[in-house]
Protein backbone atom coordinates (compact mmCIF):
# COMPACT_ATOMS: atom_id res chain seq x y z
CA UNK A 1 0.00 0.00 0.00
CA UNK A 2 2.64 2.45 0.48
CA UNK A 3 4.49 1.79 -1.87
CA UNK A 4 1.76 2.57 -4.43
CA UNK A 5 0.74 5.72 -2.56
CA UNK A 6 5.15 6.96 -2.99
CA UNK A 7 4.52 5.45 -6.88
CA UNK A 8 1.69 7.73 -7.24
CA UNK A 9 3.18 10.95 -5.61
CA UNK A 10 6.68 10.55 -7.20
CA UNK A 11 4.61 10.71 -10.74
CA UNK A 12 2.73 13.42 -9.46
CA UNK A 13 6.15 15.25 -8.86
CA UNK A 14 7.56 14.45 -12.27
CA UNK A 15 4.46 15.88 -13.72
CA UNK A 16 5.01 19.08 -11.43
CA UNK A 17 8.25 19.35 -12.49
CA UNK A 18 7.69 18.78 -16.22
CA UNK A 19 4.78 21.18 -16.09
CA UNK A 20 6.73 24.41 -14.52
CA UNK A 21 9.50 23.52 -16.83
CA UNK A 22 7.03 24.59 -19.52
CA UNK A 23 5.65 27.29 -18.02
CA UNK A 24 8.97 29.31 -17.13
CA UNK A 25 10.43 28.33 -20.75
CA UNK A 26 6.49 30.19 -21.66
CA UNK A 27 7.47 33.35 -19.72
CA UNK A 28 10.85 33.72 -20.46
CA UNK A 29 9.20 33.26 -24.18
CA UNK A 30 6.65 35.75 -23.66
CA UNK A 31 9.31 38.58 -21.85
CA UNK A 32 11.69 37.89 -25.50
CA UNK A 33 8.53 38.62 -27.43
CA UNK A 34 7.65 42.18 -25.58
CA UNK A 35 11.15 42.99 -25.78
CA UNK A 36 11.16 42.52 -29.99
CA UNK A 37 8.58 44.68 -29.78
CA UNK A 38 10.00 47.33 -27.75
CA UNK A 39 12.78 46.93 -30.02
CA UNK A 40 10.10 47.63 -32.93
CA UNK A 41 8.55 50.27 -30.91
CA UNK A 42 11.92 52.17 -30.49
CA UNK A 43 12.47 52.33 -34.12
CA UNK A 44 8.97 53.78 -34.76
CA UNK A 45 8.79 56.10 -31.65
CA UNK A 46 11.41 57.45 -29.33
CA UNK A 47 11.34 56.32 -25.55
CA UNK A 48 13.65 55.73 -23.30
CA UNK A 49 15.71 52.98 -23.97
CA UNK A 50 15.97 51.80 -20.26
CA UNK A 51 12.68 50.26 -20.66
CA UNK A 52 14.36 48.15 -23.25
CA UNK A 53 16.22 45.84 -20.47
CA UNK A 54 12.93 45.26 -17.94
CA UNK A 55 11.15 42.47 -20.44
CA UNK A 56 15.00 40.56 -21.16
CA UNK A 57 15.49 41.10 -17.35
CA UNK A 58 12.04 39.74 -16.66
CA UNK A 59 12.74 36.68 -18.68
CA UNK A 60 15.84 36.06 -17.71
CA UNK A 61 14.33 35.85 -13.90
CA UNK A 62 11.20 33.81 -15.07
CA UNK A 63 13.55 31.01 -16.82
CA UNK A 64 16.14 30.84 -14.00
CA UNK A 65 12.83 31.21 -10.96
CA UNK A 66 9.92 28.73 -11.24
CA UNK A 67 8.23 31.06 -8.31
CA UNK A 68 8.32 34.30 -10.36
CA UNK A 69 7.39 32.55 -13.41
CA UNK A 70 4.41 31.24 -12.29
CA UNK A 71 3.31 34.36 -10.84
CA UNK A 72 3.51 35.97 -13.91
CA UNK A 73 1.65 33.55 -15.73
CA UNK A 74 -1.12 33.84 -13.30
CA UNK A 75 -0.68 37.59 -13.93
CA UNK A 76 -1.11 37.03 -17.60
CA UNK A 77 -4.34 34.90 -17.46
CA UNK A 78 -5.63 37.64 -15.18
CA UNK A 79 -5.10 39.68 -17.58
CA UNK A 80 -6.45 37.69 -20.48
CA UNK A 81 -9.39 37.36 -18.98
CA UNK A 82 -9.85 40.84 -17.67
Amino acid sequence: MGDEKQAKQGFLEKIASMLMKKVQAFVAFQFLIFTAGMVFALIVKDFSPWLLLVPPVLGLIAYYSAAFSLLLFVFFIIILIF
